[in-house]
């Protein structure tokens, strides 16, 4: 079997315009992902490095290195303000000696010269790097990046303080390279500081720091840029893609392969449809598990993985249709005709990063249905 020349449809994520994701096959633009996200928004680039994408401007990104994907992610607020100038007023500096903190000293992960020095002498407990927000009930995280300028590692520690309870990640070392720290926490409704301190108590620290970023939710998105007020990213929308032309008749495969934030819960990130308003088949992320509803029948298969990357294969062949996950696992099979017709993802509900999406126009053979998942 040739992927390419059996498929009728084949996206990986590499072209795109505003408002398109371009599939490799077909050719002609029939086969290509319609997308909007009104606001701009962050990715790593193939270098590396994080890079500001205009609105309605798909994100192929490459966090982690390897391949791209197309990240789509829920809408977030990033409710610190001057997210890089940490020398602004908006910033306390807390202790004594108080923090220093020099503008533009060295290069950030954009890779341009807006990172700053955070010193801190003989730290104690109170010495901190401060910033008043604004909570609403919930779950935060906060994060930041960081490096160490003294060619040894650091200690930093991120705190929170709702007006109740303060709270903090405990000791988190940090290397010569940038890191991205992050602390998630619950907190009620009420202002609020979060804060960071470097340094074991009377030991000097001198480190970088870019990108503060306080968002609610249970983990860290891309990077979300501020300076006089708190800034919305809005959620990705990538959907509604119509299957008829490419599955051909009532027998046909399809591929999704997905990387899921094992911290997300109990979100769903893609339907199929009978139609373009009758769900039928709806994928949902449940921490570390690949769910599969049969929406119709009120039924699922469920299985579990040992990575966040998945690969899930939806047999069709007229009069049933047969499951397979990700690493070759037993397949399920059920004895109900579907024949799906629209494709919506979901990145305004969960985090998804979407690595490829594939149509075979016919039922493929257990064996191939196994390989692609492998």
């Amino acid at each position: 079997m040739s992927t390419y020349t059996d498929a009728s449809l084949v996206f990986y994520p590499s072209g795109y315009k505003a408002s398109k994701a371009y599939s490799l096959k077909p050719t002609d633009g029939s086969g290509d992902l319609d997308f909007t996200r009104a606001s701009t928004a962050t990715r790593v680039n193939e270098s590396g490095l994080i890079e500001s994408v205009a609105t309605n401007v798909p994100r192929i990104d490459f966090t982690g290195a390897g391949c791209g994907k197309l990240l789509l992610e829920p809408q977030r607020t990033n409710l610190v303000t001057y997210s890089e100038q940490f020398d602004n007023a908006s910033w306390n500096k807390n202790g004594s000696p108080t923090p220093i903190v020099t503008a533009n000293t060295t290069t950030s992960p954009d890779g341009t010269t807006n990172a700053d020095t955070l010193v801190m002498t003989s730290p104690s407990p109170a010495t901190r790097l401060e910033q008043s927000v604004t909570y609403a009930s919930g779950t935060y995280t906060i994060s930041l990046y960081v490096k160490s300028l003294s060619g040894s590692n650091q200690v930093v520690r991120l705190f929170k303080f709702d007006g109740t309870s303060e709270t903090n990640s405990g000791d988190i070392t940090v290397t010569t390279e940038w890191t991205r720290i992050t602390y998630i926490f619950t907190s009620v409704a009420g202002s609020g500081n979060i804060s960071i301190r470097a340094g074991a108590s009377n030991n000097n620290v001198n480190i970088a720091i870019y990108g503060f970023q306080a968002e609610q939710g249970s983990y860290p998105t891309s990077y979300i840029p501020t300076t006089t007020t708190a800034v919305t990213r809005v959620a990705d929308v990538c959907n509604d893609l119509d299957i008829t032309s490419f599955s051909i008749g009532n027998s046909y495969t399809i591929l999704i392969g997905a990387e899921l934030n094992p911290l997300e819960n109990n979100k769903v990130f893609f339907t199929g449809k009978t139609s373009a308003n009758t769900e039928s088949f709806t994928l949902r992320n449940v921490v570390g598990q690949l769910r599969l509803y049969n929406t119709i029948d009120s039924s699922y298969p469920l299985t579990s993985y040992s990575s966040s990357t998945n690969k899930w294969v939806l047999k069709i062949d007229g009069t049933s249709y047969k499951i397979f996950y990700y690493g070759g696992s037993a397949a399920s099979t059920f004895t109900t005709a579907r024949n799906l017709a629209h494709f919506n993802f979901y990145g305004s509900l969960t985090e998804l990063k979407m690595q490829n999406l594939i149509i075979f126009p016919s039922a493929l053979t257990d064996a191939e249905c196994i390989a692609l998942t492998l």
